[in-house]
């Protein structure tokens, strides 16, 4: 007959083999999806990427293919829905041990560096990547605001500089008012360039941005506001 010490020590030891099979279970059975794997997020912005786990496992989010915490992206926050969570800084990645969220998460950097970026999602045995690339557009004029004659400059020419490092050229495009009035197919990196209104305009105000399209994407400036008018 086993006697009470040795049944309680049994106990204690199924215990501990149900919570060991449990733990084991579920880092084999996490899983991790990256909804948005491809961003273009402006320079000095925020990069956010949202991703849904299922399960509970350690959670390591690394910068990978020469991309670098506080060099390239500096880390802002992680939630898991609206509630904050604070990782661990391990060299050139972040660890949350035993994370576990039934909520959409997102992780947020701030883009420092142009060019492409990429993070590495790392979830018990699971994996995920995202990454952005960052193509800036600098509008050089009109300024905004500008006044035009209707009778002498109803065709702006509209001066603008795409700034790429994983690409040398682009096709753009000249949207007033969100039409289309012009294109020029041959962009050059880094490089001012001049579209001109390509129809007059009448009198009125309007607003204007370029579009700009490489390998990666779209990229769409900021607008600017200018009006057309009986100056003269």
């Amino acid at each position: 007959m086993m006697k009470r010490g040795s049944k309680l020590i049994l106990i204690l030891a199924l215990i501990f083999l149900v919570i060991n099979f449990y733990l084991v279970f579920s880092y084999d059975r996490a899983s991790i999806n990256i909804i948005n794997v491809h961003s273009r997020p402006e320079l000095n912005g925020n990069w956010t990427v949202q991703f849904i786990t299922d399960g509970k496992a350690t959670l390591e989010i690394k910068a990978t293919n020469g991309t670098f915490f506080d060099k390239d992206i500096k880390f802002l926050e992680l939630k898991c829905g609206r509630k904050r969570v604070e990782p661990v800084k391990n060299n050139n990645s972040l660890l949350i041990e035993n994370y576990e969220c039934d909520e959409t998460s997102y992780f947020i950097v701030k883009v420092l560096t142009r060019g492409k970026h990429t993070l590495e999602f790392d979830f018990g045995k699971a994996k995920a990547n995202a990454y952005n690339t960052v193509t800036s557009i600098t509008l050089n004029s009109p300024a905004n605001q500008t006044h035009f004659d209707i009778d002498t400059e109803n065709q702006p020419n509209f001066n603008f500089t795409a700034i790429s490092n994983t690409n040398t050229t682009f096709s753009c495009e000249l949207f007033i008012n969100d039409t289309s009035y012009g294109s020029n197919s041959s962009v050059q990196n880094n490089t001012a360039t001049i579209i001109q209104a390509n129809s007059p305009l009448s009198l009125g105000e309007y607003n204007w941005y370029i579009n700009c399209t490489d390998s990666d994407g779209t990229t769409q400036s900021k607008v600017r506001i200018f009006y057309v008018e009986n100056i003269s």
